[in-house]
């Protein structure tokens, strides 16, 4: 997390301000203002790592960062071709069906 992202651009937040990662135990619930920059380390192990990621907004709220929709799979294909290590659940993910995720309003 970039604390203060929501309200300042990443430009001038990135140079005055250390990315801060939450330490909380498995089975924590971790809430946040989704407008701050935020991101997910990768899963370098050999266990599954499930998760629930849910967003609420008020309705005036309008999205414009991201798609509607993703290809998890074409994702994985492409950090592959690209030479990056990946774990074995991203390896046995990627060798799945696509799956497709869409925006639900």
């Amino acid at each position: 997390f970039w604390p203060g992202s929501h309200r300042r651009g990443m430009e001038r937040l990135c140079a005055k301000i250390a990315a801060f990662t939450p330490d909380y135990n498995v089975g924590s619930a971790l809430l946040f203002d989704y407008r701050l920059i935020h991101r997910g380390d990768p899963n370098l192990g050999t266990e599954r790592r499930p998760m629930l990621y849910m967003v609420w907004a008020q309705p005036w709220y309008e999205e414009t960062n991201f798609p509607s929709e993703t290809l998890f799979a074409e994702e994985q294909l492409a950090l592959q071709h690209q030479g990056a290590e990946i774990s074995p659940v991203q390896q046995e993910e990627s060798s799945r069906e696509p799956r497709r995720a869409c925006l639900i309003s």
